[in-house]
């Protein structure tokens, strides 16, 4: 009977040690798990930040972009307005230019023809001047001529009317 109460008691001795060991195998189990949960969330934690941060960076990669161009199209603008100013300033020097080129064509047209209007009536002169004498000789000789008519004439009305047939 003490050998059975002995068998009994090692054997629950036996089962408390199992139940304990079991339990203590649950119980670091549970740890384990607990442990690979707060590890797979600080990992699943640490992905999220890495994303939102890689697409933060992205983001402001873009913007960095965005703004670079929007800088250079910006100074493309202003150097295609400042070629345009710089054409429209050639424009107007041209035709300023043309302008005063017509202006000085104009006056030197004009200043021709006055040159060559004086020459005409240099010419004129020069010409009544070398004809004065012509036209005095010729006004000359025309008066006396007309002398010399009304000399005939008056001579022709002093003799005396003689008829041809003496009747």
């Amino acid at each position: 009977l003490g050998d059975e109460k002995l068998i009994l008691k090692e054997e629950e001795e036996r089962k408390e040690r199992e139940r304990l060991e079991k339990a203590k195998q649950e119980e670091e189990r549970k740890e384990r798990e607990r442990i690979e949960k707060e590890k797979q969330e600080k990992e699943r934690l640490e992905r999220e930040k890495q994303e939102q941060l890689k697409k933060e960076a992205l983001k402001k990669q873009e913007q960095e972009r965005q703004e670079q161009q929007q800088k250079e199209e910006a100074l493309k603008r202003q150097e295609q307005e400042r070629l345009q100013k710089e054409e429209e300033l050639k424009r107007q020097e041209q035709e300023r230019l043309e302008r005063e080129k017509q202006e000085q064509l104009q006056k030197e047209e004009e200043l021709r023809k006055k040159e060559q209007e004086k020459q005409q009536q240099r010419n004129i002169q020069e010409l009544e001047e070398q004809k004065k004498p012509e036209i005095i000789n010729e006004a000359l000789v025309k008066g006396d001529k007309i002398l010399e008519g009304s000399d005939q004439r008056n001579m022709e009305l002093s003799k005396p009317n003689v008829s041809m047939d003496n009747t």
